[in-house]
């Protein structure tokens, strides 16, 4: 199935116009073509085609060729929706996917965000998910929020989930990871370390800016919070005791030197950790949970509930991957 016959004809037009006919196409052109795409699925275009729009899409953005040929990352990237979205204010969305898939790795995922001339404002960058294979990508609404979802599957017994539903709220300049939903319930996220997580990385805050997250009047900020505190994530004693584990294991294996520990890998491991110590310590969490867990709204009501869930079971448990 391919692009319906309006879709085919602008397309056709665009590739046919004098501005093709040059060596290079300017970025003014270069923006004109992609509006012509919005709302058209682009994984339905014919190859020759997709290669050209990919080439409009290496002019507006700048740097995007360095998106490709990270096979562990699901090797070139080619752009896939054109969305234009009318609140709060215009704004077009260019969304990019990776072509390929391999075992081990992920498809990590690239958005950009530009007002209706086509000046930037802003991007994200994401994994779905380690071992994650992609299977479908659309723009939804939820209340007055613009959404990503992404479907996805796992790949073997290490992959991050056996299947995954993600929500991806589109703010003004970057995407914001709000919900995971998994084959029957909820799913949860790792966190303090960049390796397996889902979703861009999250914010850099104290724990009193965490506490005070949980009481924003922005839903937004609400799931983003709820969903941190319900995640996977080693305690620094766990952090310590596998740091002096592997600091053994290289005195005894000099060969392996080269190999670099999770804090070496994981720079922000230790701070994850302790922010998330002190948010636990906090008198009034579990108060604002539990209020949060009785909400009207039904995605915060679950994943306050989740977080109440977690928080009470063994902190130091952690994912194995491979």
């Amino acid at each position: 199935m391919r692009l319906t016959a309006t879709a085919v004809l602008l397309l056709t037009n665009a590739l046919s116009s004098s501005v093709l006919a040059q060596p290079q196409t300017d970025r003014k052109s270069a923006w004109q073509q992609l509006l012509l795409l919005v709302d058209k699925d682009l994984h339905k275009l014919e190859d020759n085609d997709l290669e050209t729009v990919n080439g409009f899409a290496n002019t507006v953005v700048s740097k995007r060729e360095e998106t490709q040929g990270q096979w562990l990352n699901g090797g070139n990237v080619r752009l896939r929706f054109v969305w234009k979205l009318m609140k709060p204010k215009p704004r077009i969305i260019l969304f990019d996917s990776p072509t390929g898939f391999s075992l081990p790795g992920q498809h990590v995922h690239y958005v950009y965000f530009f007002d209706e001339a086509g000046n930037p404002l802003g991007s994200s960058k994401f994994s779905s998910g380690w071992r994650m294979m992609t299977t479908g990508v659309k723009l939804v609404r939820n209340q007055e929020d613009y959404l990503v979802q992404i479907d996805s599957w796992g790949g073997g017994s290490f992959a991050f989930n056996p299947s995954l539903r993600q929500f991806y709220v589109l703010q003004r300049d970057r995407a914001v990871l709000v919900r995971l939903e998994g084959m029957k319930s909820l799913a949860i996220n790792s966190y303090g370390c960049d390796y397996p997580g889902v979703g861009p990385p999250i914010p850099t805050r104290t724990a009193h800016q965490w506490m005070a997250a949980l009481s924003s009047k922005d839903r937004v900020e609400v799931l983003q919070t709820l969903m941190w505190l319900a995640g996977h994530r080693l305690d620094l004693e766990a952090l310590k005791s596998e740091q002096e584990d592997e600091d053994n294991l290289r005195k005894r294996y000099p060969e392996d030197q080269k190999l670099p520990t999770k804090l070496e890998r994981c720079s922000g491991a230790i701070d994850e950790a302790t922010v998330f110590a002190q948010i636990k310590a906090q008198s009034d969490l579990y108060e604002k949970l539990r209020a949060l867990s009785n909400s009207k709204d039904t995605w915060v009501r679950e994943a306050a509930e989740l977080a109440l869930a977690e928080l009470d079971k063994d902190p130091s448990r952690v994912r194995e991957v491979r």
